[in-house]
């Protein structure tokens, strides 16, 4: 009210939201508050089908949440924040279980990781400090994919949730390739990708002829895919040809080797790209 200038309260009302394959399981009520709010009016199509806060975990912990959800056929991505283990041994086992089934996938983003940290999360949750080595141990043995923030759980979750929306195969061997349009970000996004476990796989005999023909001489193509596009544009320039017509060829040509699984495309926010939106 005027006279009492103002009031504010924490509790939030959430919109109509489109239920989606992403599980969440928090032990932050924020982070299934106000957070989750962000993520979904921000992505308005990114659909939630449970989420859920574990707290301090009197009754019940992440291992009866995840069971559940690792049966449910309606949930594909899993993520997960946690600041403590319930039962280590139980989680591994159950995370493994999921590692083998062609429709999950669990993001885990934990809490307490310095000594700080620790400290922080035993005035939020009363969790007590857990020896570092031993949990990381835990979730190399679990064999979830990793975040460092909040930021990046749910873009993983993101990603994944879309992968499986399109009834697409995921990718088995981490064969990717890298489309740039800069010679000096595409090589430190090339080390960001075989830092995180991908690989970037020799192209085959029929690839590599298609974009010897849209490469000038001066400049060849690699022979791996890794494919700084910049010259192959200057060519076409030179000789009247749409950018969008080279892009289109290199897209194709690596659609089509088997050997790779999945395309990175590093693009300039520009109107020349909007024809990328269209392709199939």
């Amino acid at each position: 009210s005027k006279e009492k200038e103002g009031f504010f309260t924490g509790f939030a009302v959430f919109s109509t939201y489109k239920r989606g394959n992403i599980a969440l399981i928090s032990q932050s009520g924020m982070l299934n508050g106000g957070y989750l709010m962000h993520i979904m009016t921000k992505y308005p199509n990114l659909g939630f089908r449970y989420s859920c806060s574990v707290g301090n975990k009197m009754d019940l912990s992440e291992i009866e949440f995840l069971d559940y959800f690792i049966k449910d056929d309606t949930v594909n991505v899993i993520a997960i924040y946690l600041e403590s283990f319930k039962n280590s041994r139980k989680f591994i086992e159950l995370c493994k279980k999921a590692r083998d089934m062609p429709n999950k996938t669990i993001i885990l983003l934990r809490g307490g990781v310095t000594v700080q940290g620790q400290k922080a999360t035993k005035t939020h949750t009363g969790s007590l400090a857990e020896n570092s080595q031993l949990i990381d141990g835990v979730v190399k043995q679990s064999g979830v994919i990793t975040a460092t923030n909040f930021y990046e759980l749910f873009q993983f979750a993101r990603t994944f949730s879309l992968m499986y929306s399109s009834k697409k195969e995921l990718p088995k061997k981490g064969n990717a390739s890298f489309l740039a349009g800069s010679g000096g970000a595409g090589t430190i996004t090339a080390d960001l990708t075989v830092k995180y476990g991908l690989k970037l796989p020799l192209l085959g005999e029929k690839t590599y002829a298609t974009l010897t023909d849209v490469f000038p001489e001066w400049m060849p193509p690699n022979n791996f895919a890794f494919v700084d596009i910049w010259p192959a544009m200057e060519k076409a320039m030179m000789n009247n040809i749409k950018p969008e017509v080279v892009t289109s060829r290199v897209y194709d040509a690596l659609l089509k080797d088997p050997a790779i699984e999945g395309i990175f495309h590093m693009m300039f926010c520009s109107r020349q790209f909007i024809f990328m939106n269209n392709l199939d």
